[in-house]
């Protein structure tokens, strides 16, 4: 049985849409919708960046070599090809280089720089890498940092422009945002306009580093960028995706549909398919051999942006199934070891993990015990192991990070409050459980929804489902889609069939409205048919099909009274 708070004053009557902004706290709707360039900020409240832009300046002048290093995430990748493609836009005769990751180490790590190189430029990482930066100021090697994860403190041996430095109001702009900023100097500097032709990769960026839509400047340069999409390769990878995003761009497509298609190439793609991607990403369009499937004589050549995205597609296909095998090994450990007695599934036994997959298994597991859970990967030569954590999103734990770190045990642990990688002494490993247990012996971890309608079954109508459905472009980090809580639902009232090619998808109709759930069975089935009432939780969708619009809830969860 789920449970649930409602949010607000639960007016699904008079002012749908008013209810729901404010809601979320936004008094201002007119002024939320329609964003003008008055909410972005001066790059020169960036500390340094004045000392970046005469850098860069003087290398080029001095035709200086210049190394990239790109960052293993999408954002990684947008603020790399962003700073790659600006360079050469102000000096197509730039001596530019870029070094990428084989693994998802970040910044400086595992990346070797030729000697040859005389400046770095690190976008989106890199900025408490200060032994790298040391290293490299003591060859004469100089340092460009455009970053906005957490600092410890400002490196003595590099120019970092980072977010979190100075006086920049805005906290929740990515790496991308960072770099665009630079490029606005650097257009400053050179009497260009080439900065905003990068908003699409700005946006992108932004969007896949989950960056909360509620900050009105970070909101704006996603409008923006979503609005005109430029680069090739993301517009591909747009038109590949078109069936799933029913042609419509907006912050929660490019998060499902867009996004994860880089993230699985990072994660689990061979290194000829990372560069491949990011020459896509810089605009190398050249043709390549591509052979149909089915066809082994019938060699074609295609643009390299559709080779890639068609690449993309199939590294995520692989991925998934990689995942599924690991967490099917790992549901076994759990039952065997009884691991699901602790507050937090806690796993260090599994061999043979790729470590960018143990953010995505530890995410699924997470969901389906409905605990924390810590899963690592390898143990280093030094006897550190390694990996990621993710929080129960829909439990009162709101920052499992910060348990963590209370708890005194690991290293470090970095990322965001419930999706974060951390590292752990091997001596340590025994007092996790007690420790975590003992920190969170309070919490039950239970489903608990935040709702803004609570609506009892014989009163939802599809005007309610179609206002709700009409805000689909506003939703975003920090300006969540909301959940509606349909009551006391009759069965009797309403038909209920099991559907689809392996019989998992329940749908009810109630009335001229229908309610969906996937990933369901046909023994959950039996029990909404013998209940006498059901309570559905779930979002409002307009289901678009042969041009005509079907209101629908697209079902979280349900509650069974019998």
């Amino acid at each position: 049985m789920f449970k649930y708070r409602l949010v607000g004053d639960n007016d699904y009557t008079f002012d749908i849409q008013g209810t729901l902004f404010k809601n979320r706290g936004i008094n201002d709707i007119d002024a939320f919708l329609s964003l003008s360039k008055d909410v972005t900020h001066d790059y020169r409240l960036l500390k340094n960046i004045d000392k970046a832009v005469e850098c860069l300046e003087r290398h080029l002048e001095l035709k200086s070599n210049i190394l990239i290093i790109v960052d293993p995430d999408t954002d990684g990748y947008t603020s790399a090809a962003i700073m790659y493609q600006y360079i050469k836009l102000i000096d197509n005769n730039a001596k530019l280089e870029y070094a990428l990751h084989n693994d998802k180490k970040h910044g400086f790590d595992n990346i070797s720089i030729p000697d040859n190189i005389d400046l770095v430029i690190v976008p989106d990482s890199g900025s408490n890498d200060f032994k790298h930066h040391k290293s490299l100021k003591e060859k004469g090697i100089d340092i460009i940092i455009l970053d906005h994860h957490e600092i410890d403190y400002e490196s003595h041996d590099a120019i970092v422009v980072n977010t979190l430095l100075g006086d920049y109001p805005n906290h929740q702009l990515s790496g991308a945002g960072v770099v665009y900023k630079f490029c606005q100097a650097l257009d400053e500097l050179y009497w260009s306009d080439y900065a905003d032709r990068f908003l699409d990769l700005v946006a992108l960026g932004n969007i896949a580093d989950s960056m909360s839509m509620m900050e009105l400047e970070t909101r704006y340069y996603v409008q923006q960028g979503l609005r005109n999409i430029k680069n090739v390769f993301f517009k591909t990878l747009v038109n590949k995706q078109e069936y799933s995003t029913k042609g419509k761009m907006n912050t929660t497509n490019v998060n499902f549909y867009i996004s994860p298609l880089i993230n699985a190439v990072i994660r689990v793609g061979e290194m000829s398919d990372k560069e491949d991607m990011f020459k896509s990403f810089i605009g190398m369009n050249y043709l390549v051999d591509y052979t149909p499937r089915g066809k082994d004589k019938d060699t074609i050549q295609v643009p390299l942006t559709e080779d890639m995205a068609r690449r993309c597609a199939n590294i995520k296909a692989k991925q998934g199934r990689m995942v599924e095998k690991v967490v099917n090994e790992v549901e076994k450990l759990i039952v065997n070891d009884q691991l699901n007695n602790n507050k937090v599934i806690f796993i260090h036994q599994i061999k043979n993990v790729d470590g960018g997959l143990t953010g995505l298994i530890a995410n699924k597991i997470a969901d389906s015990y409905k605990k924390p859970t810590i899963l690592l990967s390898h143990c280093d030569d030094k006897g550190y192991f390694k990996g990621s954590a993710r929080g129960y999103d829909k439990s009162k734990l709101k920052d499992f990070k910060e348990v963590v770190l209370q708890s005194d045990l690991f290293e470090w642990a970095k990322g965001h409050a419930n999706a974060y990688g951390l590292c752990i002494n091997k001596e340590k490993l025994t007092e996790v459980n007690t420790k975590l247990n003992e920190s969170l012996e309070s919490y039950t971890f239970e489903d608990e929804y935040e709702v803004d309608f609570e609506i009892p079954g014989r009163s939802l109508n599809k005007d309610i489902i179609f206002e709700i459905s009409e805000l689909v472009d506003v939703w975003g980090k920090g300006v969540e889609e909301p959940y509606i809580l349909i009551k006391d639902i009759q069965t009797s009232d309403c038909d209920v069939l099991l559907q689809g090619k392996n019989e998992d998808t329940i749908t009810i109709y109630l009335d001229d409205i229908k309610l969906i759930k996937f990933k369901s069975s046909k023994k959950f089935y039996e029990e909404i048919i013998n209940s006498k009432t059901i309570d559905v939780l779930g979002r409002a969708n307009i289901n678009e099909y042969n041009d005509n619009q079907y209101p629908q809830v697209n079902i979280e969860a349900i509650n069974i009274y019998k």
